[in-house]
């Protein structure tokens, strides 16, 4: 049975500069061979690292995982429209932020409404990153 590996921390080799934008790939190579790929799956995220297990080639699964990075985010939306029932994108869109950042929906609000005050100069320090407010 074909098999390939995915993840998210390099155990093994060494790879070379890798641009940001979605699909870019850069060779893992240990020992003067090469043992997989780092793939970007979005256009500015940290990247992926992938190798070739059982009857599959390095290339074959970057393939295989990049097009599952994409259809996994589509297919999330679509769950999440129909488990919830939401009726909006935009409640589609808050839920799929609550699950990913595992917030609870208060800590949610409480960043728009920071974000929101720190617009019109309110607050010294703006938290325009969900990455700032829940760190």
């Amino acid at each position: 049975m074909p098999a390939i590996g995915c993840a998210k921390n390099l155990l093994v080799g060494a790879h070379g500069p890798l641009i940001a934008d979605r699909g870019s790939t850069a060779k893992i190579v240990d020992k003067d061979v090469v043992i997989g790929a780092v793939l970007r799956t979005q256009t500015n995220v940290n990247p992926v690292f992938v190798s070739p297990g059982h009857l599959v080639d390095v290339e074959s699964s970057v393939r295989v995982v990049l097009d599952l990075a994409r259809d996994a985010l589509k297919t999330l939306i679509s769950e999440i429209s129909a488990d919830e029932g939401c009726s909006s994108s935009v409640q589609t869109i808050i839920v799929l932020l609550l699950r990913i950042f595992r917030l609870s929906l208060s800590q949610l609000l409480t960043f728009f409404w920071v974000s929101a005050r720190s617009l019109d100069g309110s607050l010294n320090k703006p938290a325009n990153r969900l990455a700032d407010f829940i760190s």
